[in-house]
């Protein structure tokens, strides 16, 4: 019998100011309770991305980890985040394009707080 695979996901991490960066919610913080969440869910984290910007700045802050959900190459299953609130400060309509996007490439939005379903 083969082993089962472990199924793949990108996490992704943002903080939106610089202070956030060094305060409480670093991106090495949410780096740790991402892999923590996946290696309890056996899941195998193939990439990871990481965002310390404004989300006025860019429209989407994380359009680069989608394009690497998009190459069927990568096999991904999972995108996991730590909160929806981290990629949707300009309210629900940033959530339900990402999620769109994701839902048409057959991936499963985590987000490791539980506000969201995937």
């Amino acid at each position: 019998m083969q082993p089962r695979l472990k199924p793949n996901a990108v996490i992704a991490i943002r903080v939106s100011t610089t202070r956030q960066g060094t305060d409480g919610d670093s991106p090495e913080a949410q780096r740790e309770q991402l892999l923590r969440y996946a290696e309890t869910h056996n899941i195998h984290v193939k990439e990871q991305f990481v965002f310390l910007e404004s989300g006025s700045k860019e429209k989407q802050p994380m359009q680069q980890a989608i394009n690497y959900c998009k190459d069927r190459k990568n096999n991904i299953q999972y995108f996991i985040i730590k909160s929806i609130d981290r990629f949707t400060r300009g309210g629900g309509s940033p959530y339900d394009q990402l999620k769109l996007q994701l839902e048409k490439l057959d991936i499963s939005l985590v987000d490791i707080y539980g506000v969201i379903s995937s």
